[in-house]
């Protein structure tokens, strides 16, 4: 008996611990795409948006950070991406070239559905690479640049949880 109720306590325990170390479900979060330099030093940029269905993301907004020194944004707004388009949302940035950072706003449109979005390339920000660049100069782009401050919306104007951290994918 004795024997029983030590091993019952240990799967109990054990039990336990696999449920506390279990990761918690990932709510929806931003990464960076496959970045893309041309021969001309230019270098394409693509925010993804990684959502389920059942995130029902209607609003969004973020900052792309990036190191002047290493990266001149081409352009002081975001090209839009396909998964604002299907959605029919709007996008609007602004770029801070001194301060290093393209913040993006995504709006949706404003109808009885709010259309959502159902994951895919929120925005593409384009740069020139600046100065000497060693080894990969995608890798190089990744390196210099990171997504913060982001902020999902549903369709009634609540704050979605996002991913603990966004990762530089």
């Amino acid at each position: 008996m004795r024997f029983s109720i030590r091993v019952s306590t240990a799967g109990v325990a054990l039990l336990a611990a696999v449920l506390a170390t279990a990761p918690a479900e990932a709510g929806p979060r931003l990464r960076l795409g496959r970045v893309q330099v041309a021969g001309d030093g230019s270098a394409a940029v693509p925010v993804i948006l990684v959502a389920r269905r059942s995130d029902r993301i209607a609003a969004l907004n973020f900052t792309l950070r990036y190191d002047p020194s290493r990266l001149q944004a081409l352009s002081q707004q975001a090209v839009v991406g396909t998964a604002v388009e299907r959605a029919r949302a709007e996008l609007a940035s602004v770029t801070d070239e001194a301060g290093g950072t393209t913040r993006v706003i995504v709006l949706p449109e404003f109808s009885p559905t709010f259309p959502v979005l159902r994951g895919g390339r929120v925005a593409t920000v384009s740069f020139r690479l600046r100065g000497p660049v060693r080894g990969s100069r995608e890798r190089w782009v990744r390196k210099s640049v990171a997504i913060e401050e982001i902020i999902f919306g549903d369709n009634q104007g609540r704050e979605i949880p996002s991913s603990p951290r966004p990762r530089r994918d």
